[in-house]
């Protein structure tokens, strides 16, 4: 039985530019859709706003924004702020910012130190963001999975697995957990394997939901279902990886992509029944609809050249 309706979708054109505009994401009240315009004539990339209420766009910032962390682009569980990864001020390392869509203006939440700073999700109640940093304090110099307050405070590293690099973090529906990728090229912590695995916020409880052999796995977040029961996930070769989808509490994964070329970018439908993902190969780019036990897997479009989608949230009555 296929999850997805006979009749294509109707498809709106919201913006028309001279460069790219990519990269769309809905805030959480469906008020606006964030992107990012490349503009060709200054070379920049800056973050532009569409408001869905009367159909106007503008720059929310200006100047170019250097390295913007596309994987990582997201905004606060009340729509005020955006979170994305940037250069830092010298372009030796990276930083985290956080964009007030209104005023837009930009804060370095992690200027307090030199290291390497990465990855930024919003917890779905607001209240910390989970980043990658190699900040710890005895001096590892390997990736780890802290969280801090919206404004930067309150640091704490949620693990610290020697070897081990811990990249990309994704939050559990309730916030309660944190799937992340682990994976090292020396292997001799007794904290591996490498792999997918997902831990309670303060760094207890770590299990492994599924191993993963290939040196550096996928590099977009893994995502979880809004029912909270299954975890899609990018795996494989760099060009050559696809999506799977394993329950949360553990279990089989299944390929449900397994097409040619890079498979990334998962995101899952509010009622947890289907999800799209971007199939990427030399000459082509394309959005794909997939059913979470891989029996329904169509291109999303009857045409090439798009990627990079979102699922737009869902309200409650009384707001819409």
């Amino acid at each position: 039985m296929t999850v997805f309706p006979s009749d294509p979708p109707q498809i709106f054109q919201l913006t028309e530019t001279s460069g790219a505009a990519y990269r769309p994401r809905w805030s959480p009240d469906a008020h606006f859709i964030a992107w990012l315009y490349y503009d060709p004539d200054t070379d920049a990339v800056d973050f532009w706003l569409t408001d869905n209420l009367d159909g106007s766009s503008r720059p929310i910032s200006t100047g170019g924004i250097e390295e913007p962390g596309l994987r990582s682009l997201g905004w606060s569980s009340d729509s005020r702020f955006l979170i994305y990864t940037a250069a830092q001020p010298d372009g030796s390392e990276r930083d985290i910012y956080r964009l007030e869509v209104e005023s837009g203006e930009i804060v370095n939440l992690t200027s307090d130190c030199p290291a390497w700073d990465s990855d930024p999700a919003w917890s779905p109640d607001g209240a910390l963001i989970a980043f990658v940093s190699d900040r710890a304090e005895d001096g590892k110099g390997l990736d780890d999975i802290w969280v801090m307050a919206p404004d930067g405070t309150r640091l704490r590293n949620v693990t610290n697995s020697s070897d081990w690099e811990d990249i990309t973090p994704g939050w559990s529906p309730e916030g309660a957990e944190i799937a992340f990728y682990r994976w090292s090229v020396y292997a001799s912590d007794e904290r591996g394997p490498s792999g997918l695995w997902v831990t309670k916020l303060d760094g207890s409880e770590e299990r492994l939901l599924i191993q993963l052999d290939v040196l550096a796995p996928g590099f977009f977040a893994p995502a979880w279902s809004p029912d909270g029961r299954f975890v899609a996930y990018q795996f494989g070769l760099p060009d050559e990886a696809d999506v799977y989808v394993i329950p949360a509490a553990g279990g089989e994964a299944i390929n449900v992509s397994n097409l040619p070329g890079d498979d990334y970018g998962a995101s899952w439908s509010p009622d947890s029944q289907s999800l799209i993902f971007t199939n990427s190969t030399e000459d082509d780019l394309r959005l794909y609809l997939a059913a979470p036990d891989g029996t329904d897997t169509r291109p999303l479009l009857d045409f090439s050249g798009n990627g990079l989608g979102e699922w737009p949230p869902t309200l409650p009555p009384d707001s819409q």
